[in-house]
């Protein structure tokens, strides 16, 4: 009987829906960068967008390749945070999209390349 137990709740947790958003996923970040969001997660969504865009540059000089977007150089932390809020709470249909390719298509917007 003392096996019955663990393995019987073992067995109830597997069966139970999943309720977090993965950490890759719009969703999940939806909820880190929203209004009113804890200064924990407030840092959180800051430190996703800077470093998914420190990885793009980075990747880019490495490829050769131009970035996705255009941002002029004195855009800040805060305004590229705030662009990426507004994506996400404007278009909750891509939710389920990795979180950086919402970032990707906010920037493109805001800032397209000019062909």
């Amino acid at each position: 009987m003392k096996i019955a137990a663990p393995l019987l709740l073992l067995a109830t947790l597997a069966v139970l829906p999943a309720h977090a958003a993965e950490p890759w996923t719009g969703a999940f970040w939806n909820e880190q960068c929203a209004p009113g969001a804890s200064g924990e997660a407030s840092l959180g969504c800051s430190s996703f967008v800077m470093g998914a865009i420190d990885g793009m540059r980075v990747q880019s000089m490495a490829t050769r390749t131009p970035l996705p977007f255009c941002a002029p150089g004195n855009v800040s932390t805060g305004r590229t945070v705030e662009l990426f809020r507004e994506r996400l709470a404007s278009r909750p249909q891509d939710h389920g999209l990795p979180a950086v390719v919402i970032l990707v298509n906010a920037l493109g917007e805001a800032y397209p390349c000019k062909q």
